[in-house]
C-alpha cells in the first residue's frame, strides 16, 4: 500500500545525506535540509561522541532520539505548533521543514 512506502522514501534519503545539505551542526547533532519527492524535509542526525563509552553513548543517543520524536508527536496532539514528525529510525529524525528563522537568529534579533 501507499502508506507502507512512506517511511521507505525517508529511509532512502538517510542513506545518502551529503555535506552539501548541512544547515547547521551542534554539539549533539547535524541538521540536514533535503528534498524528498517534492517536499523539503529536515533530518536531524545524532552522531556518536568519541569520548563516551560506546555502549552508554548508543543508549543515551537512542533515548534522546526517542524522547524527541515522542515530544514532537505529543506537541502535535496538543495543538502546539512544531515540525511534523515524518520518520524516526536509529539516530535520525526526519521532520517537516518549516521556512523561517532559527530560534537563535530570532533571539539575537530581539
Amino acid at each position: 500500500s501507499m502508506e507502507e512506502d512512506v517511511p521507505n522514501k525517508y529511509k532512502e534519503v538517510l542513506s545518502h545525506l551529503s555535506a552539501d545539505d548541512i544547515v547547521s551542526q551542534g554539539a549533539e547533532a547535524v541538521m540536514y535540509k533535503v528534498k524528498v519527492d517534492n517536499e523539503m524535509v529536515m533530518v536531524k542526525h545524532r552522531f556518536p561522541k568519541s569520548y563516551r563509552e560506546p555502549t552508554l553513548d548508543k543508549s543515551m543517543n537512542k533515548k534522546r532520539v526517542n524522547n524527541e520524536s515522542r515530544m514532537l508527536e505529543r506537541f502535535a496532539e496538543m495543538g502546539i505548533a512544531c515540525p511534523k514528525l515524518l520518520y524516526c529510525a536509529g539516530l535520525d529524525i526526519v521532520m517537516e521543514y518549516i521556512e523561517g528563522k532559527t530560534l537563535k537568529a530570532f533571539v539575537n534579533d530581539c
